[in-house]
């Protein structure tokens, strides 16, 4: 007998289910995955921001005795906060003098925070923010919606603005524009651009390689 199973996971665990399982064999089902998981990292981190600024507001307000206005020290948590990250949102992010006070009258109120819709976008405007929101669209619940039609040669993109460039180092790359058969050696592995090179045209490359750069000597077999 054919057996058919549905497998549904909650809301909270979307991330890592796309960073631990995902879905290797379907196209659709990935980049639909994607916008979510991008979506539940985003919140997230917001989130965490959130909470750090106000903690640290609050530790650095106690610790100066309250000799200093709510605003100042704010103002000088932030500094410390993102002098090596860049703020997610303008509001959550920030934080305000308000979330400060609430949290030190109920300390409680940062256990289950959840980002007020007022000021984050829901899911459905994150997709719409994206350019993604089609995948979703409940305007034809007959019909399949995919994210990648079956004329297109390519996976589509997402639109997320760009939060911060940093400089990591410079790496050896490999332009393989000019080699005609799409294969290389690189570091003494054989690297392949295109599967359909992989093989007559593969082996001439390795014996050539082996040859001319390493005066290597072929042995032939029978």
């Amino acid at each position: 007998p054919r057996w058919e199973y549905l497998i549904t996971t909650n809301n909270c665990f979307s991330l890592l289910f796309a960073q631990k399982i995902g879905f290797r064999y379907c196209s659709d089902k990935s980049n639909k995955l994607t916008v979510t998981a991008s979506y539940q990292r985003y919140s997230d981190n917001v989130k965490k921001q959130h909470i750090d600024i106000v903690l640290k507001a609050s530790e650095m307000f106690e610790l100066n005795d309250k000799h200093y206005k709510m605003k100042y020290i704010l103002e000088k948590a932030r500094k410390e906060i993102y002098e090596n990250e860049i703020p997610l949102h303008e509001y959550f992010s920030l934080s305000k003098c308000a979330h400060v006070y609430n949290y030190r009258a109920k300390p409680h109120t940062l256990e289950g925070f959840k980002l007020l819709q007022k000021y984050f976008p829901t899911a459905r405007e994150y997709s719409q923010m994206t350019g993604c929101d089609h995948w979703f669209s409940e305007e034809q619940k007959s019909k399949k919606i995919y994210s990648l039609e079956r004329d297109k040669e390519s996976n589509p993109c997402l639109y997320i603005d760009v939060v911060d460039v940093r400089y990591d180092g410079v790496d050896d790359v490999y332009d393989i524009i000019d080699v005609p058969n799409q294969s290389f050696i690189a570091n003494g592995i054989v690297v392949h651009n295109c599967t359909t090179f992989m093989g007559r045209t593969n082996i001439e490359v390795v014996a050539k390689t082996i040859v001319e750069e390493y005066k290597g000597e072929l042995v032939y077999g029978d």
